[in-house]
């Protein structure tokens, strides 16, 4: 009985939240993003393992890969090429003021931190592109399997108050003004969701079989760039530019994610001893931010594309659909989720180097 109540919480919240965004104080105040994220947080103390880790994980990974092409259907590709070349050059700052502030962190650190050659590679990666980029580094610095939980729990720990503040920074860079799409009230199904549904279906077993056929795995870059490139086309599509249909499937897709990702959280991987770690890890994020804003205003780079870029380097692609959607700058999505295939290319690489070096 508790999971059919997990899973139909899990999959009516997004729904509701959604629906009443635009009508109930609360939910607008705090937004559907963030109370999807939080509700999961909640329900995993109670609900996950009776869910269970392997299903949650099934909707994690299959709302994602549904709800990119959705959301990318509504992309202006010349906007696209215009915004690209500054977000690369924003994203290339971002990788480096994380790379200067772990340096600092770790003289910091010096001596108080076990194995900080093998942490400060790992906060590399992982600030480099996202998660993805750790399992990498795992299997190359064959790093020992409970320091490697470790990171990962002290990851999720700070990468959620870091998610959340940057959920709350998202209003500096909102699109001022609502869109008639945005005040209409909230309407899952409709008479185009089957086709926008059966398209993104399609472009997930092309992508899919693609990368078996290719890599005989899911290679996440090569299924992230492929939803992307097969999104940003049909965004061209007549039948799916003009009527724009798909934006709210995706949406609630989008929601689930958030939700799910929530739902992960497993507060007994933590102990006292990893909270040196967890400090390490708030440091480089506090050290980056200080150094990458600044830097940033002071060379002209659009602050707002300025923005997703740095999310695109510390949680890669999967976030900036969530932090671009609730900015309602759809228009920076697709070159966010570029800049950060090109962090999950090159994040294991720069952190292998910043092992070598400290």
């Amino acid at each position: 009985m508790e999971r059919i109540i997990g899973l139909a919480l899990t999959f009516f919240l997004p729904y509701l939240f959604l629906k009443k965004e635009n009508t109930n104080k609360f939910i607008g105040l705090f937004g559907s993003v963030a109370l999807c994220y939080l509700s999961g947080v909640l329900m995993s103390f109670y609900f996950s393992p009776f869910i269970g880790k392997e299903l949650i994980q099934t909707i994690t990974e299959g709302t994602l890969v549904l709800s990119i092409p959705l959301l990318l259907l509504s992309t202006d590709l010349g906007q696209l090429w215009r915004v690209t070349p500054k977000m690369v050059v924003a994203f290339i700052l971002a990788v480096i003021t994380v790379i200067i502030s772990v340096f600092i962190a770790a003289a910091l650190f010096e001596g108080k931190l076990q194995d900080l050659p093998t942490v400060a590679a790992a906060v590399t990666a992982l600030f480099s592109g996202g998660t993805v980029n750790l399992s990498s580094l795992y299997l190359a610095l064959d790093i020992d399997k409970n320091i490697f939980l470790t990171i990962a729990a002290s990851d999720f720990l700070s990468g959620t108050i870091y998610f959340l503040i940057s959920l709350k920074l998202c209003s500096l860079w909102k699109q001022s003004g609502t869109n008639t799409n945005q005040q209409a009230e909230y309407s899952l199904i409709n008479k185009q969701a089957p086709k926008f549904f059966l398209y993104t279906a399609l472009i997930n077993a092309v992508v899919v079989g693609g990368s078996f056929l290719l890599f005989k795995k899911l290679e996440a870059t090569f299924i992230i760039c492929g939803l992307t490139i097969f999104g940003v086309i049909g965004s061209q599509k007549a039948g799916f530019k003009e009527k724009r249909k798909g934006e709210n499937l995706g949406e609630y897709f989008l929601m689930l994610f958030c939700l799910a990702v929530g739902l992960q959280i497993d507060l007994n991987q933590f102990s006292s001893e990893s909270l040196i770690v967890v400090y390490f890890f708030l440091s480089v994020l506090a050290l980056h931010a200080l150094l990458f804003f600044p830097i940033a205003k002071f060379t002209k780079l659009p602050m707002d594309q300025s923005f997703i870029a740095h999310i695109a380097a510390i949680f890669g692609p999967p976030f900036v659909v969530i932090i671009s959607k609730n900015m309602k700058r759809e228009d920076l999505m697709a070159p966010g989720i570029a800049v950060g295939s090109l962090g999950i290319a090159i994040g294991t690489f720069i952190g292998l180097m910043i092992f070598k070096l400290i």
